[in-house]
């Protein structure tokens, strides 16, 4: 019997490449070790003509080497039931840019920046903390 005898798929050999120029897809039907793996030796293009649907059991990892970019022609939301949401870099700045207002809420604090220049920061006790000056200043 061959070592991977539950194995089986796809390979396609790169024109003018060596050997370990390819295309796959592999399946792996060993109960409880099924997988899928699909690679591409360069670009790897997926187009939706309508509707795309993704569950996760488990968790999910995604790393990219360079830029990513996301272009969304309608609403997005994220909801996470359990735990917490961590945003970070090890850039410069985190810039958020909204045409009406922006609204950070957490419990009964709130701080509202609208585009006509109102901001409105709300809750029970605000507390300015300057190590060195704090400055208010009212220009009319």
């Amino acid at each position: 019997m061959p070592a991977n005898k539950t194995q089986s798929g796809f390979l396609t050999r790169s024109t003018k490449g060596s050997g370990a120029n390819a295309n796959s897809l592999l399946f792996e039907d060993k109960q409880g070790s099924e997988r899928i793996s699909v690679h591409a030796e360069r670009d790897m293009d997926r187009e939706v003509e309508r509707d795309d649907s993704l569950t996760v059991g488990g968790n999910r990892i995604l790393e990219i080497s360079g830029t990513h970019t996301e272009t969304i022609t309608h609403d997005s939301s994220i909801t996470i039931k359990e735990g917490e949401f961590k945003l970070e870099t090890s850039g410069n700045a985190i810039t958020l840019t909204a045409s009406t207002s922006i609204v950070l809420t957490v419990g009964s604090s709130s701080l509202t920046m609208c585009n006509d220049g109102v901001i409105t920061l709300s809750g029970s006790t605000l507390n300015l903390i300057g190590t060195s000056k704090v400055h208010i200043n009212e220009n009319s």
